[in-house]
């Protein structure tokens, strides 16, 4: 008898028979009408879940393929953003926008590997005025630990802001509608 491994960490996870399965079957075109009638289903399917009215946009790699993408697709080099930072993928973001020369204000917990209350984020971003972007985890996996989503809430101050966020394993099990959020780019890795 095989014995399974049962794996209880924020990643790797452990794969169920029935996926190991599906991925030994041959990759599928992704181009021509079976494509675009799955993806149509897949992206409904993902809209239903992300709780937007948007249109989901596929993107294949890891995480950090995603942050890069959302920050270089809509701010340039010097542009300001604030980033939470309070575990290993908040710094990660901030990695990312620093090695793609924005200028980072970091915005942390109070305590250790706490959440970061809204108004430490209100704060930043008083003090820094010309801030064009914020980005957030949502469930910073790292730490099990998740922010609260007052974090995204819009305000009069956010008026024209771009929002990043990332929360692949809070998806579905943590109420963040996208759509509330006014987010032009919310990652799931």
């Amino acid at each position: 008898m095989e014995r399974r491994e049962i794996l209880l960490i924020p990643g790797p996870v452990s794969v169920e028979p029935e996926v190991l399965e599906a991925l030994s079957y041959p990759v599928r075109a992704h181009y021509g009408a079976d494509w675009a009638q799955f993806y149509r289903r897949l992206t409904g399917s993902l809209a239903r879940i992300f709780k937007t009215e948007t249109d989901p946009l596929l993107l294949f790699g890891p995480g950090t393929a995603a942050i890069e993408a959302c920050f270089a697709s809509t701010l340039a080099r010097g542009d300001e953003v604030a980033v939470v930072a309070n575990g290993l993928f908040g710094e990660r973001m901030v990695d990312v926008a620093a090695a793609m020369g924005l200028e980072v204000h970091l915005v942390t917990a109070d305590e250790a590997f706490g959440p970061v209350r809204p108004d430490s984020l209100e704060e930043v971003l008083r003090r820094q005025p010309r801030v064009r972007a914020v980005g957030v985890v949502h469930h910073e996996t790292s730490l099990g630990l998740i922010n609260p989503s007052r974090l995204w809430t819009p305000s009069p101050r956010s008026a024209g802001w771009t929002w990043r966020s990332t929360s692949g394993a809070s998806t579905s099990a943590s109420p963040s509608p996208t759509s509330a959020w006014a987010a032009r780019s919310a990652w799931r890795p």
